[in-house]
């Protein structure tokens, strides 16, 4: 018997001092909706980028030096990848398709940092043979970075993939970090620099 009184002035106890409790708390502020609150602003996926392309002389799979004087006039992306690496395998038909749709006024420059190039020529063979076409054309260059001189020396990438954005005069316009963005993150860029 007594220890339910105890119970009872406990439980009296704890609720006056809830009640109490909650009577001094400042009352809510009323939240406006996430549409009320943020505006559409169209947002670029590339972190923008300031200068100029600057200078790089490496040699392409086919033997050919790459500089940036060889691409000059057309808009261009130099990407950043490895066959190991899942994102880069994930984004690489994305950009063989930008590449396909572009061919006159868009060069895809393909800087690997695979081990060997036999790691490459693996990665190539089990492509489609639709993305091994697209490969072959003169807008496409895939480059053997094996010393990582462009990769970490001159365009100072920090992951893999990393595409950098390039206009018609060489001026830096973005980098594009990971594999998530759509197509238009580079064709906009392209239609809007024609």
């Amino acid at each position: 018997m007594k220890l339910n009184i105890i119970i009872m002035i406990g439980l009296v106890l704890v609720v006056a001092y809830g009640t109490h409790w909650f009577q001094d708390q400042p009352p809510p502020v009323p939240v406006k909706p996430v549409s009320e609150t943020v505006r559409e602003v169209p947002v670029s996926v590339a972190e923008p980028m300031q200068g100029t392309l600057p200078y790089f002389l490496s040699v392409a799979l086919d033997g050919s030096a790459v500089e940036p004087n060889r691409f000059k006039g057309k808009f261009a992306a130099l990407n950043f990848w490895a066959t190991w690496c899942p994102p880069c395998v994930e984004e690489f038909p994305r950009l063989l398709s930008i590449a396909s749709d572009y061919p006159d006024d868009f060069v895809l420059v393909l800087f690997s940092s695979d081990k060997s190039e036999d790691d490459i020529d693996r990665f190539v063979a089990r492509l489609t043979e639709e993305e091994q076409a697209i490969l072959e054309q003169d807008n496409v260059i895939m480059i053997w970075d094996d010393t990582g001189e462009a990769t970490f020396g001159v365009f100072k990438v920090e992951r893999y993939p990393e595409t950098i954005l390039v206009d018609r005069k060489g001026k830096l316009l973005g980098k594009l970090k990971g594999a998530d963005w759509g197509k238009e993150a580079i064709t906009d860029y392209i239609d809007a620099d024609s």
